[in-house]
């Protein structure tokens, strides 16, 4: 199941996604909630604070930002000169 999570994580092909819908609706609600709260701790060690993930986000590069993301960059990454996180930088730029 973590495996499952994990690859959900990592933007998989259509086919992936559907295997994994398959394979929820046959185990269950309950064990599917399990998880999901276990891949979510899992997630949280790995994420890492990421300046870089911040500087993409006020160079407004969504694609660099993706790969940053995908590689566990916290969306709440700070960096020393921005008041508030990579995720508020990129909504700002996309405002502008």
């Amino acid at each position: 199941m973590k495996r499952i999570h994990h690859i959900l994580y990592q933007q998989p092909t259509e086919e992936k996604k559907r295997s994994a819908i398959t394979l929820f609706r046959m185990i269950g609600e309950d064990r599917v909630l399990v998880a999901n709260s276990m891949f979510k701790r899992v997630l949280q060690r790995k994420l890492k604070q990421s300046t870089q993930l911040v500087d993409k986000a006020l160079d407004g590069n969504m694609e660099k930002m993706h790969n940053e993301l995908i590689d566990y960059s916290d969306p709440n990454s700070k960096n020393d000169y921005l008041d508030g996180t990579a995720l508020t930088a990129a909504v700002k730029i996309r405002s502008i």
